[in-house]
């Protein structure tokens, strides 16, 4: 039972879509839906919190956010909220394009440069890792001030590494160190201005 100041939050990644399986990445211009994999993973994330009554959902504007978590939006259509704020990062004209080319397109010297602290850097027709961050935050401040007790959050893996940076108060070179996975969760609560963490990237639900 939650007291009066205390939210409890879940933060979910999408399921598997045909770009994950083929190691294409997808980014914010790529609206793939949930392929056979990632509607098993849904349909066993959703049957997990059941019994959990989430007084606000909300996933991002790409309908793979919208699917993961379309069972328990059935159960309280209201509570439901569309937020472009938890987009995936756009990864500019490396969308769509195989692990291969974007090798050849600068992915992993752009990684590079956001490890040693340049979020000014992004791929042409991008976003840098500080666009992505200041809409995150912005994000967070949302959630802070809202009356909701327990909500729900589907997005995507980029934006789980730059958000959960944020939440733990890390610097955003560490955010290669967030994992995520196909409906990997976190479960965290805030209360007091903290956010504490109980559960990080977990699968149990897969299990």
């Amino acid at each position: 039972m939650l007291d009066n100041h205390t939210k409890r939050i879940i933060i979910v990644r999408h399921g598997e879509t045909a770009y994950n399986a083929l190691g294409i990445v997808q980014g914010r211009g790529i609206n793939a839906e949930l392929n056979e994999k990632g509607w098993l993973q849904a349909r066993k994330f959703c049957e997990y919190f059941n019994s959990e009554f989430f007084d606000l959902v909300v996933s991002s504007t790409l309908v793979r956010s919208q699917q993961t978590v379309s069972e328990i939006v059935k159960k309280n259509p209201k509570a439901w909220v569309i937020s472009s704020l938890i987009d995936e990062i756009s990864w500019g004209k490396s969308e769509g394009l195989a692990n291969k080319n974007i090798i050849n397109d600068n992915y992993n010297l752009l990684i590079d440069r956001w490890s040693k602290g340049d979020f000014d850097s992004k791929i042409e027709e991008g976003e840098t890792a500080w666009e992505l961050a200041a809409r995150c935050q912005i994000f967070i401040d949302w959630l802070q001030h809202i009356p909701h007790k327990n909500i729900l959050i589907c997005t995507h893996g980029r934006t789980i590494r730059v958000l959960i940076a944020l939440l733990k108060g890390l610097p955003l070179n560490k955010m290669e160190e967030i994992e995520h996975t196909n409906t990997g969760w976190y479960d965290l609560k805030y209360k007091e201005d903290i956010f504490v963490f109980n559960e990080e990237n977990s699968i149990k639900h897969l299990a």
